[in-house]
């Protein structure tokens, strides 16, 4: 796992802090065990472990021992955090050692993966505006303009910059070479504006990373009702944003207030995220296996191709 944040220190980090807390301690056998705790998803994997040692599914063993490897990245305080569960396509807000909230989410497609990382959310972005990716805007829209005229895109709440920087322009869609746009010989810079068809949504929730990874909201509220929702381009699509600005902020927001685009909204205290790629999950009721959807569990398990095939859940 890749943590993003340097205030955020990666499990083991924090050897100086353990030996003062020992030195602290009245009974060195309690702080010890404390000290020694882990994530609850990591130790319901560890004790699922222990019981599949029983069991002569050697391929479920094999993955439960694996997902502990990635399950380690998770912390053991019971301060409140997030986990997007990417495997699972879910994110659960966790509080006093317990997750308090799930919903689903649509994660990366295969070919643009999420990535296992962890940071700190620090602000939301409220109404924010949405920069089309060069590619979408030379598939879908410059045929579009073509055929129909640069109308369509004050339907569509788009409009032309000069570039994605701070200081852009707005240009007149006339001075653009649409053609050449259509062909992949330039490129044009289009922002949608805030509002119900902005494919942000409402709020974007942001915890700094130099891989332009985030969550946010969207208006395509049907993709989760699908079992599978690995479509996106690597950041993370919530079901319900205002529940989890809600819950961010511990009070109640309006995401639908009128206010100006692009407004930043700083969390009083910065909350832990930990997207983390899990496809064995120990629940009560036994293991939870999921699709690998990346395929990335024959090349953590060392897997031969015979033995690749095994591994594989459809």
């Amino acid at each position: 796992m890749l943590f993003v944040d340097a205030d955020l220190p990666m499990p083991g980090d924090h050897r100086g802090a353990y030996l003062s807390a020992l030195s602290r301690a009245p009974y060195l056998e309690d702080a010890l065990t404390d000290l020694r705790r882990m994530h609850p998803v990591y130790e319901a994997l560890r004790a699922e472990g222990l019981q599949q040692r029983k069991s002569q599914n050697v391929t479920i063993q094999r993955l439960v021992y694996a997902n502990l490897e990635r399950a380690r990245s998770l912390p053991p305080a019971e301060g409140r955090h997030v986990i997007v569960d990417v495997a699972a396509q879910v994110l659960e807000m966790w509080e006093g050692g317990a997750p308090v909230d799930r919903m689903p989410v649509v994660v990366g497609a295969p070919k643009q993966p999420t990535p296992t990382m962890a940071g700190l959310i620090r602000y939301m972005v409220l109404r924010p505006y949405w920069h089309m990716p060069h590619d979408l805007a030379a598939a879908r829209i410059a045929p579009v303009v073509i055929r129909d005229g640069a109308w369509v895109l004050a339907r569509r709440g788009l409009e032309v910059l000069s570039d994605f920087s701070s200081e852009a322009k707005v240009l007149d869609p006339g001075s653009i070479d649409w053609a050449a746009v259509g062909a992949g010989r330039e490129k044009v810079h289009l922002r949608q504006q805030p509002g119900p068809r902005n494919m942000m949504g409402a709020a974007k929730f942001i915890f700094p990373n130099d891989q332009g990874i985030y969550l946010h909201d969207t208006p395509m509220k049907g993709l989760f009702n699908a079992n599978y929702r690995a479509g996106s381009a690597g950041c993370v699509r919530v079901a319900d944003a205002a529940r989890l600005a809600n819950w961010l902020v511990g009070g109640e927001l309006d995401l639908m207030a009128p206010g100006d685009p692009e407004t930043i909204l700083s969390l009083t205290k910065p909350i832990p995220v930990y997207l983390i790629y899990l496809t064995v999950r120990a629940t009560p009721a036994g293991v939870d296996r999921r699709v690998d959807i990346y395929g990335r569990d024959p090349l953590l398990l060392g897997a031969s191709d015979d033995e690749a095939s095994g591994l594989k859940l459809t």
